[in-house]
């Protein structure tokens, strides 16, 4: 049986720090209090003395070479199965351009005091903009799978180490493959199916600092919701791609989107399984 939770993780992966030095930057000036940050940097650009600087005294850090997103954070877990004194950490998955809410540590480690807790989902926004309603309600919630669909964010999913640890990401999704999308999605409806429950909390919170306008932003996240519950209803799959074929010629998909919809279509439709009993 599980016991009480002690230690909060953040195992975040980044790479190009060319590009994205002042977001990452801002990541690590953020986490909140008590937070163990566990680092893999993807790539040939070594952190710089400011970055360095920068990091947590409490730190865990992997070089690998460039690689995908699934790929690095089941390096980094590796990294953490190995490190000793980790038994009953809860381990959350910030992208290196997010902030998590300062009392995202002691909420999350009151949430996971009681043995039965293994799995929490909360919400996030823009830095400069209020919460989407619809999609992250303002109330606490069982999870389902269906509401997972639309509910899972990998920079807000917190479970216990030794259940992600029996799982692991899927190498196949994630940033750096064919199918861009849906690891973060597919690791929640494993860790419900193994947990067989799960929170979504209004009070875990966490800022993303992405930049779009209304009209993409209502796009993008439709298209994100249909891709997810075409998990559950593949003809909505079909519909998502056709969706993202028009925008896509269109010029209306920010380059960040303009996933290959071949891929997405393989990754999605036969994980129609993974819901359905």
């Amino acid at each position: 049986m599980n016991v009480k939770a002690d230690l909060v993780l953040a195992l975040v992966t980044t790479v190009d720090l060319a590009a994205r030095r002042d977001q990452f930057l801002d990541m690590l000036r953020s986490l909140p209090s008590g937070v163990v940050l566990a680092v893999v940097f993807r790539g040939a650009t070594p952190p710089d003395e400011e970055i360095q600087a920068a990091l947590p005294l409490r730190s865990m850090i992997l070089r690998v070479p460039r690689a995908g997103l699934s790929v690095a954070r089941n390096l980094g877990l590796d990294m953490l199965a190995s490190s000793p004194g980790l038994e009953e950490a809860i381990v959350g998955f910030p992208d290196d351009d997010c902030m998590w809410a300062q009392t995202t540590g002691e909420r999350v480690l009151s949430f996971f005091s009681s043995p039965e807790k293994r799995l929490l989902l909360g919400r996030y926004r823009p830095t400069d903009a209020d919460f989407n309603e619809a999609r992250f309600p303002n109330l606490e919630i069982k999870l389902s799978p269906r509401s997972i669909l639309h509910l899972a964010a990998s920079i807000t999913m917190f479970a216990r180490l030794k259940d992600i640890l029996s799982l692991r990401f899927d190498e196949s999704l994630g940033v750096g493959t064919p199918r861009p999308a849906a690891e973060d999605t597919e690791m929640c409806l494993a860790l419900f199916r193994l947990c067989g429950s799960g929170t979504y909390s209004p009070d875990i919170e966490a800022f993303h600092a992405y930049q779009v306008s209304p009209i993409l932003e209502r796009r993008s996240v439709g298209l994100l919701i249909m891709w997810q519950y075409s998990l559950r209803f593949p003809s909505m799959g079909i519909a998502a791609v056709r969706t993202l074929l028009f925008l896509a010629k269109n010029g209306s998909l920010a380059p960040s989107m303009r996933y290959s919809a071949i891929g997405l279509g393989r990754a999605f439709v036969p994980r129609a399984l993974l819901v359905r009993r």
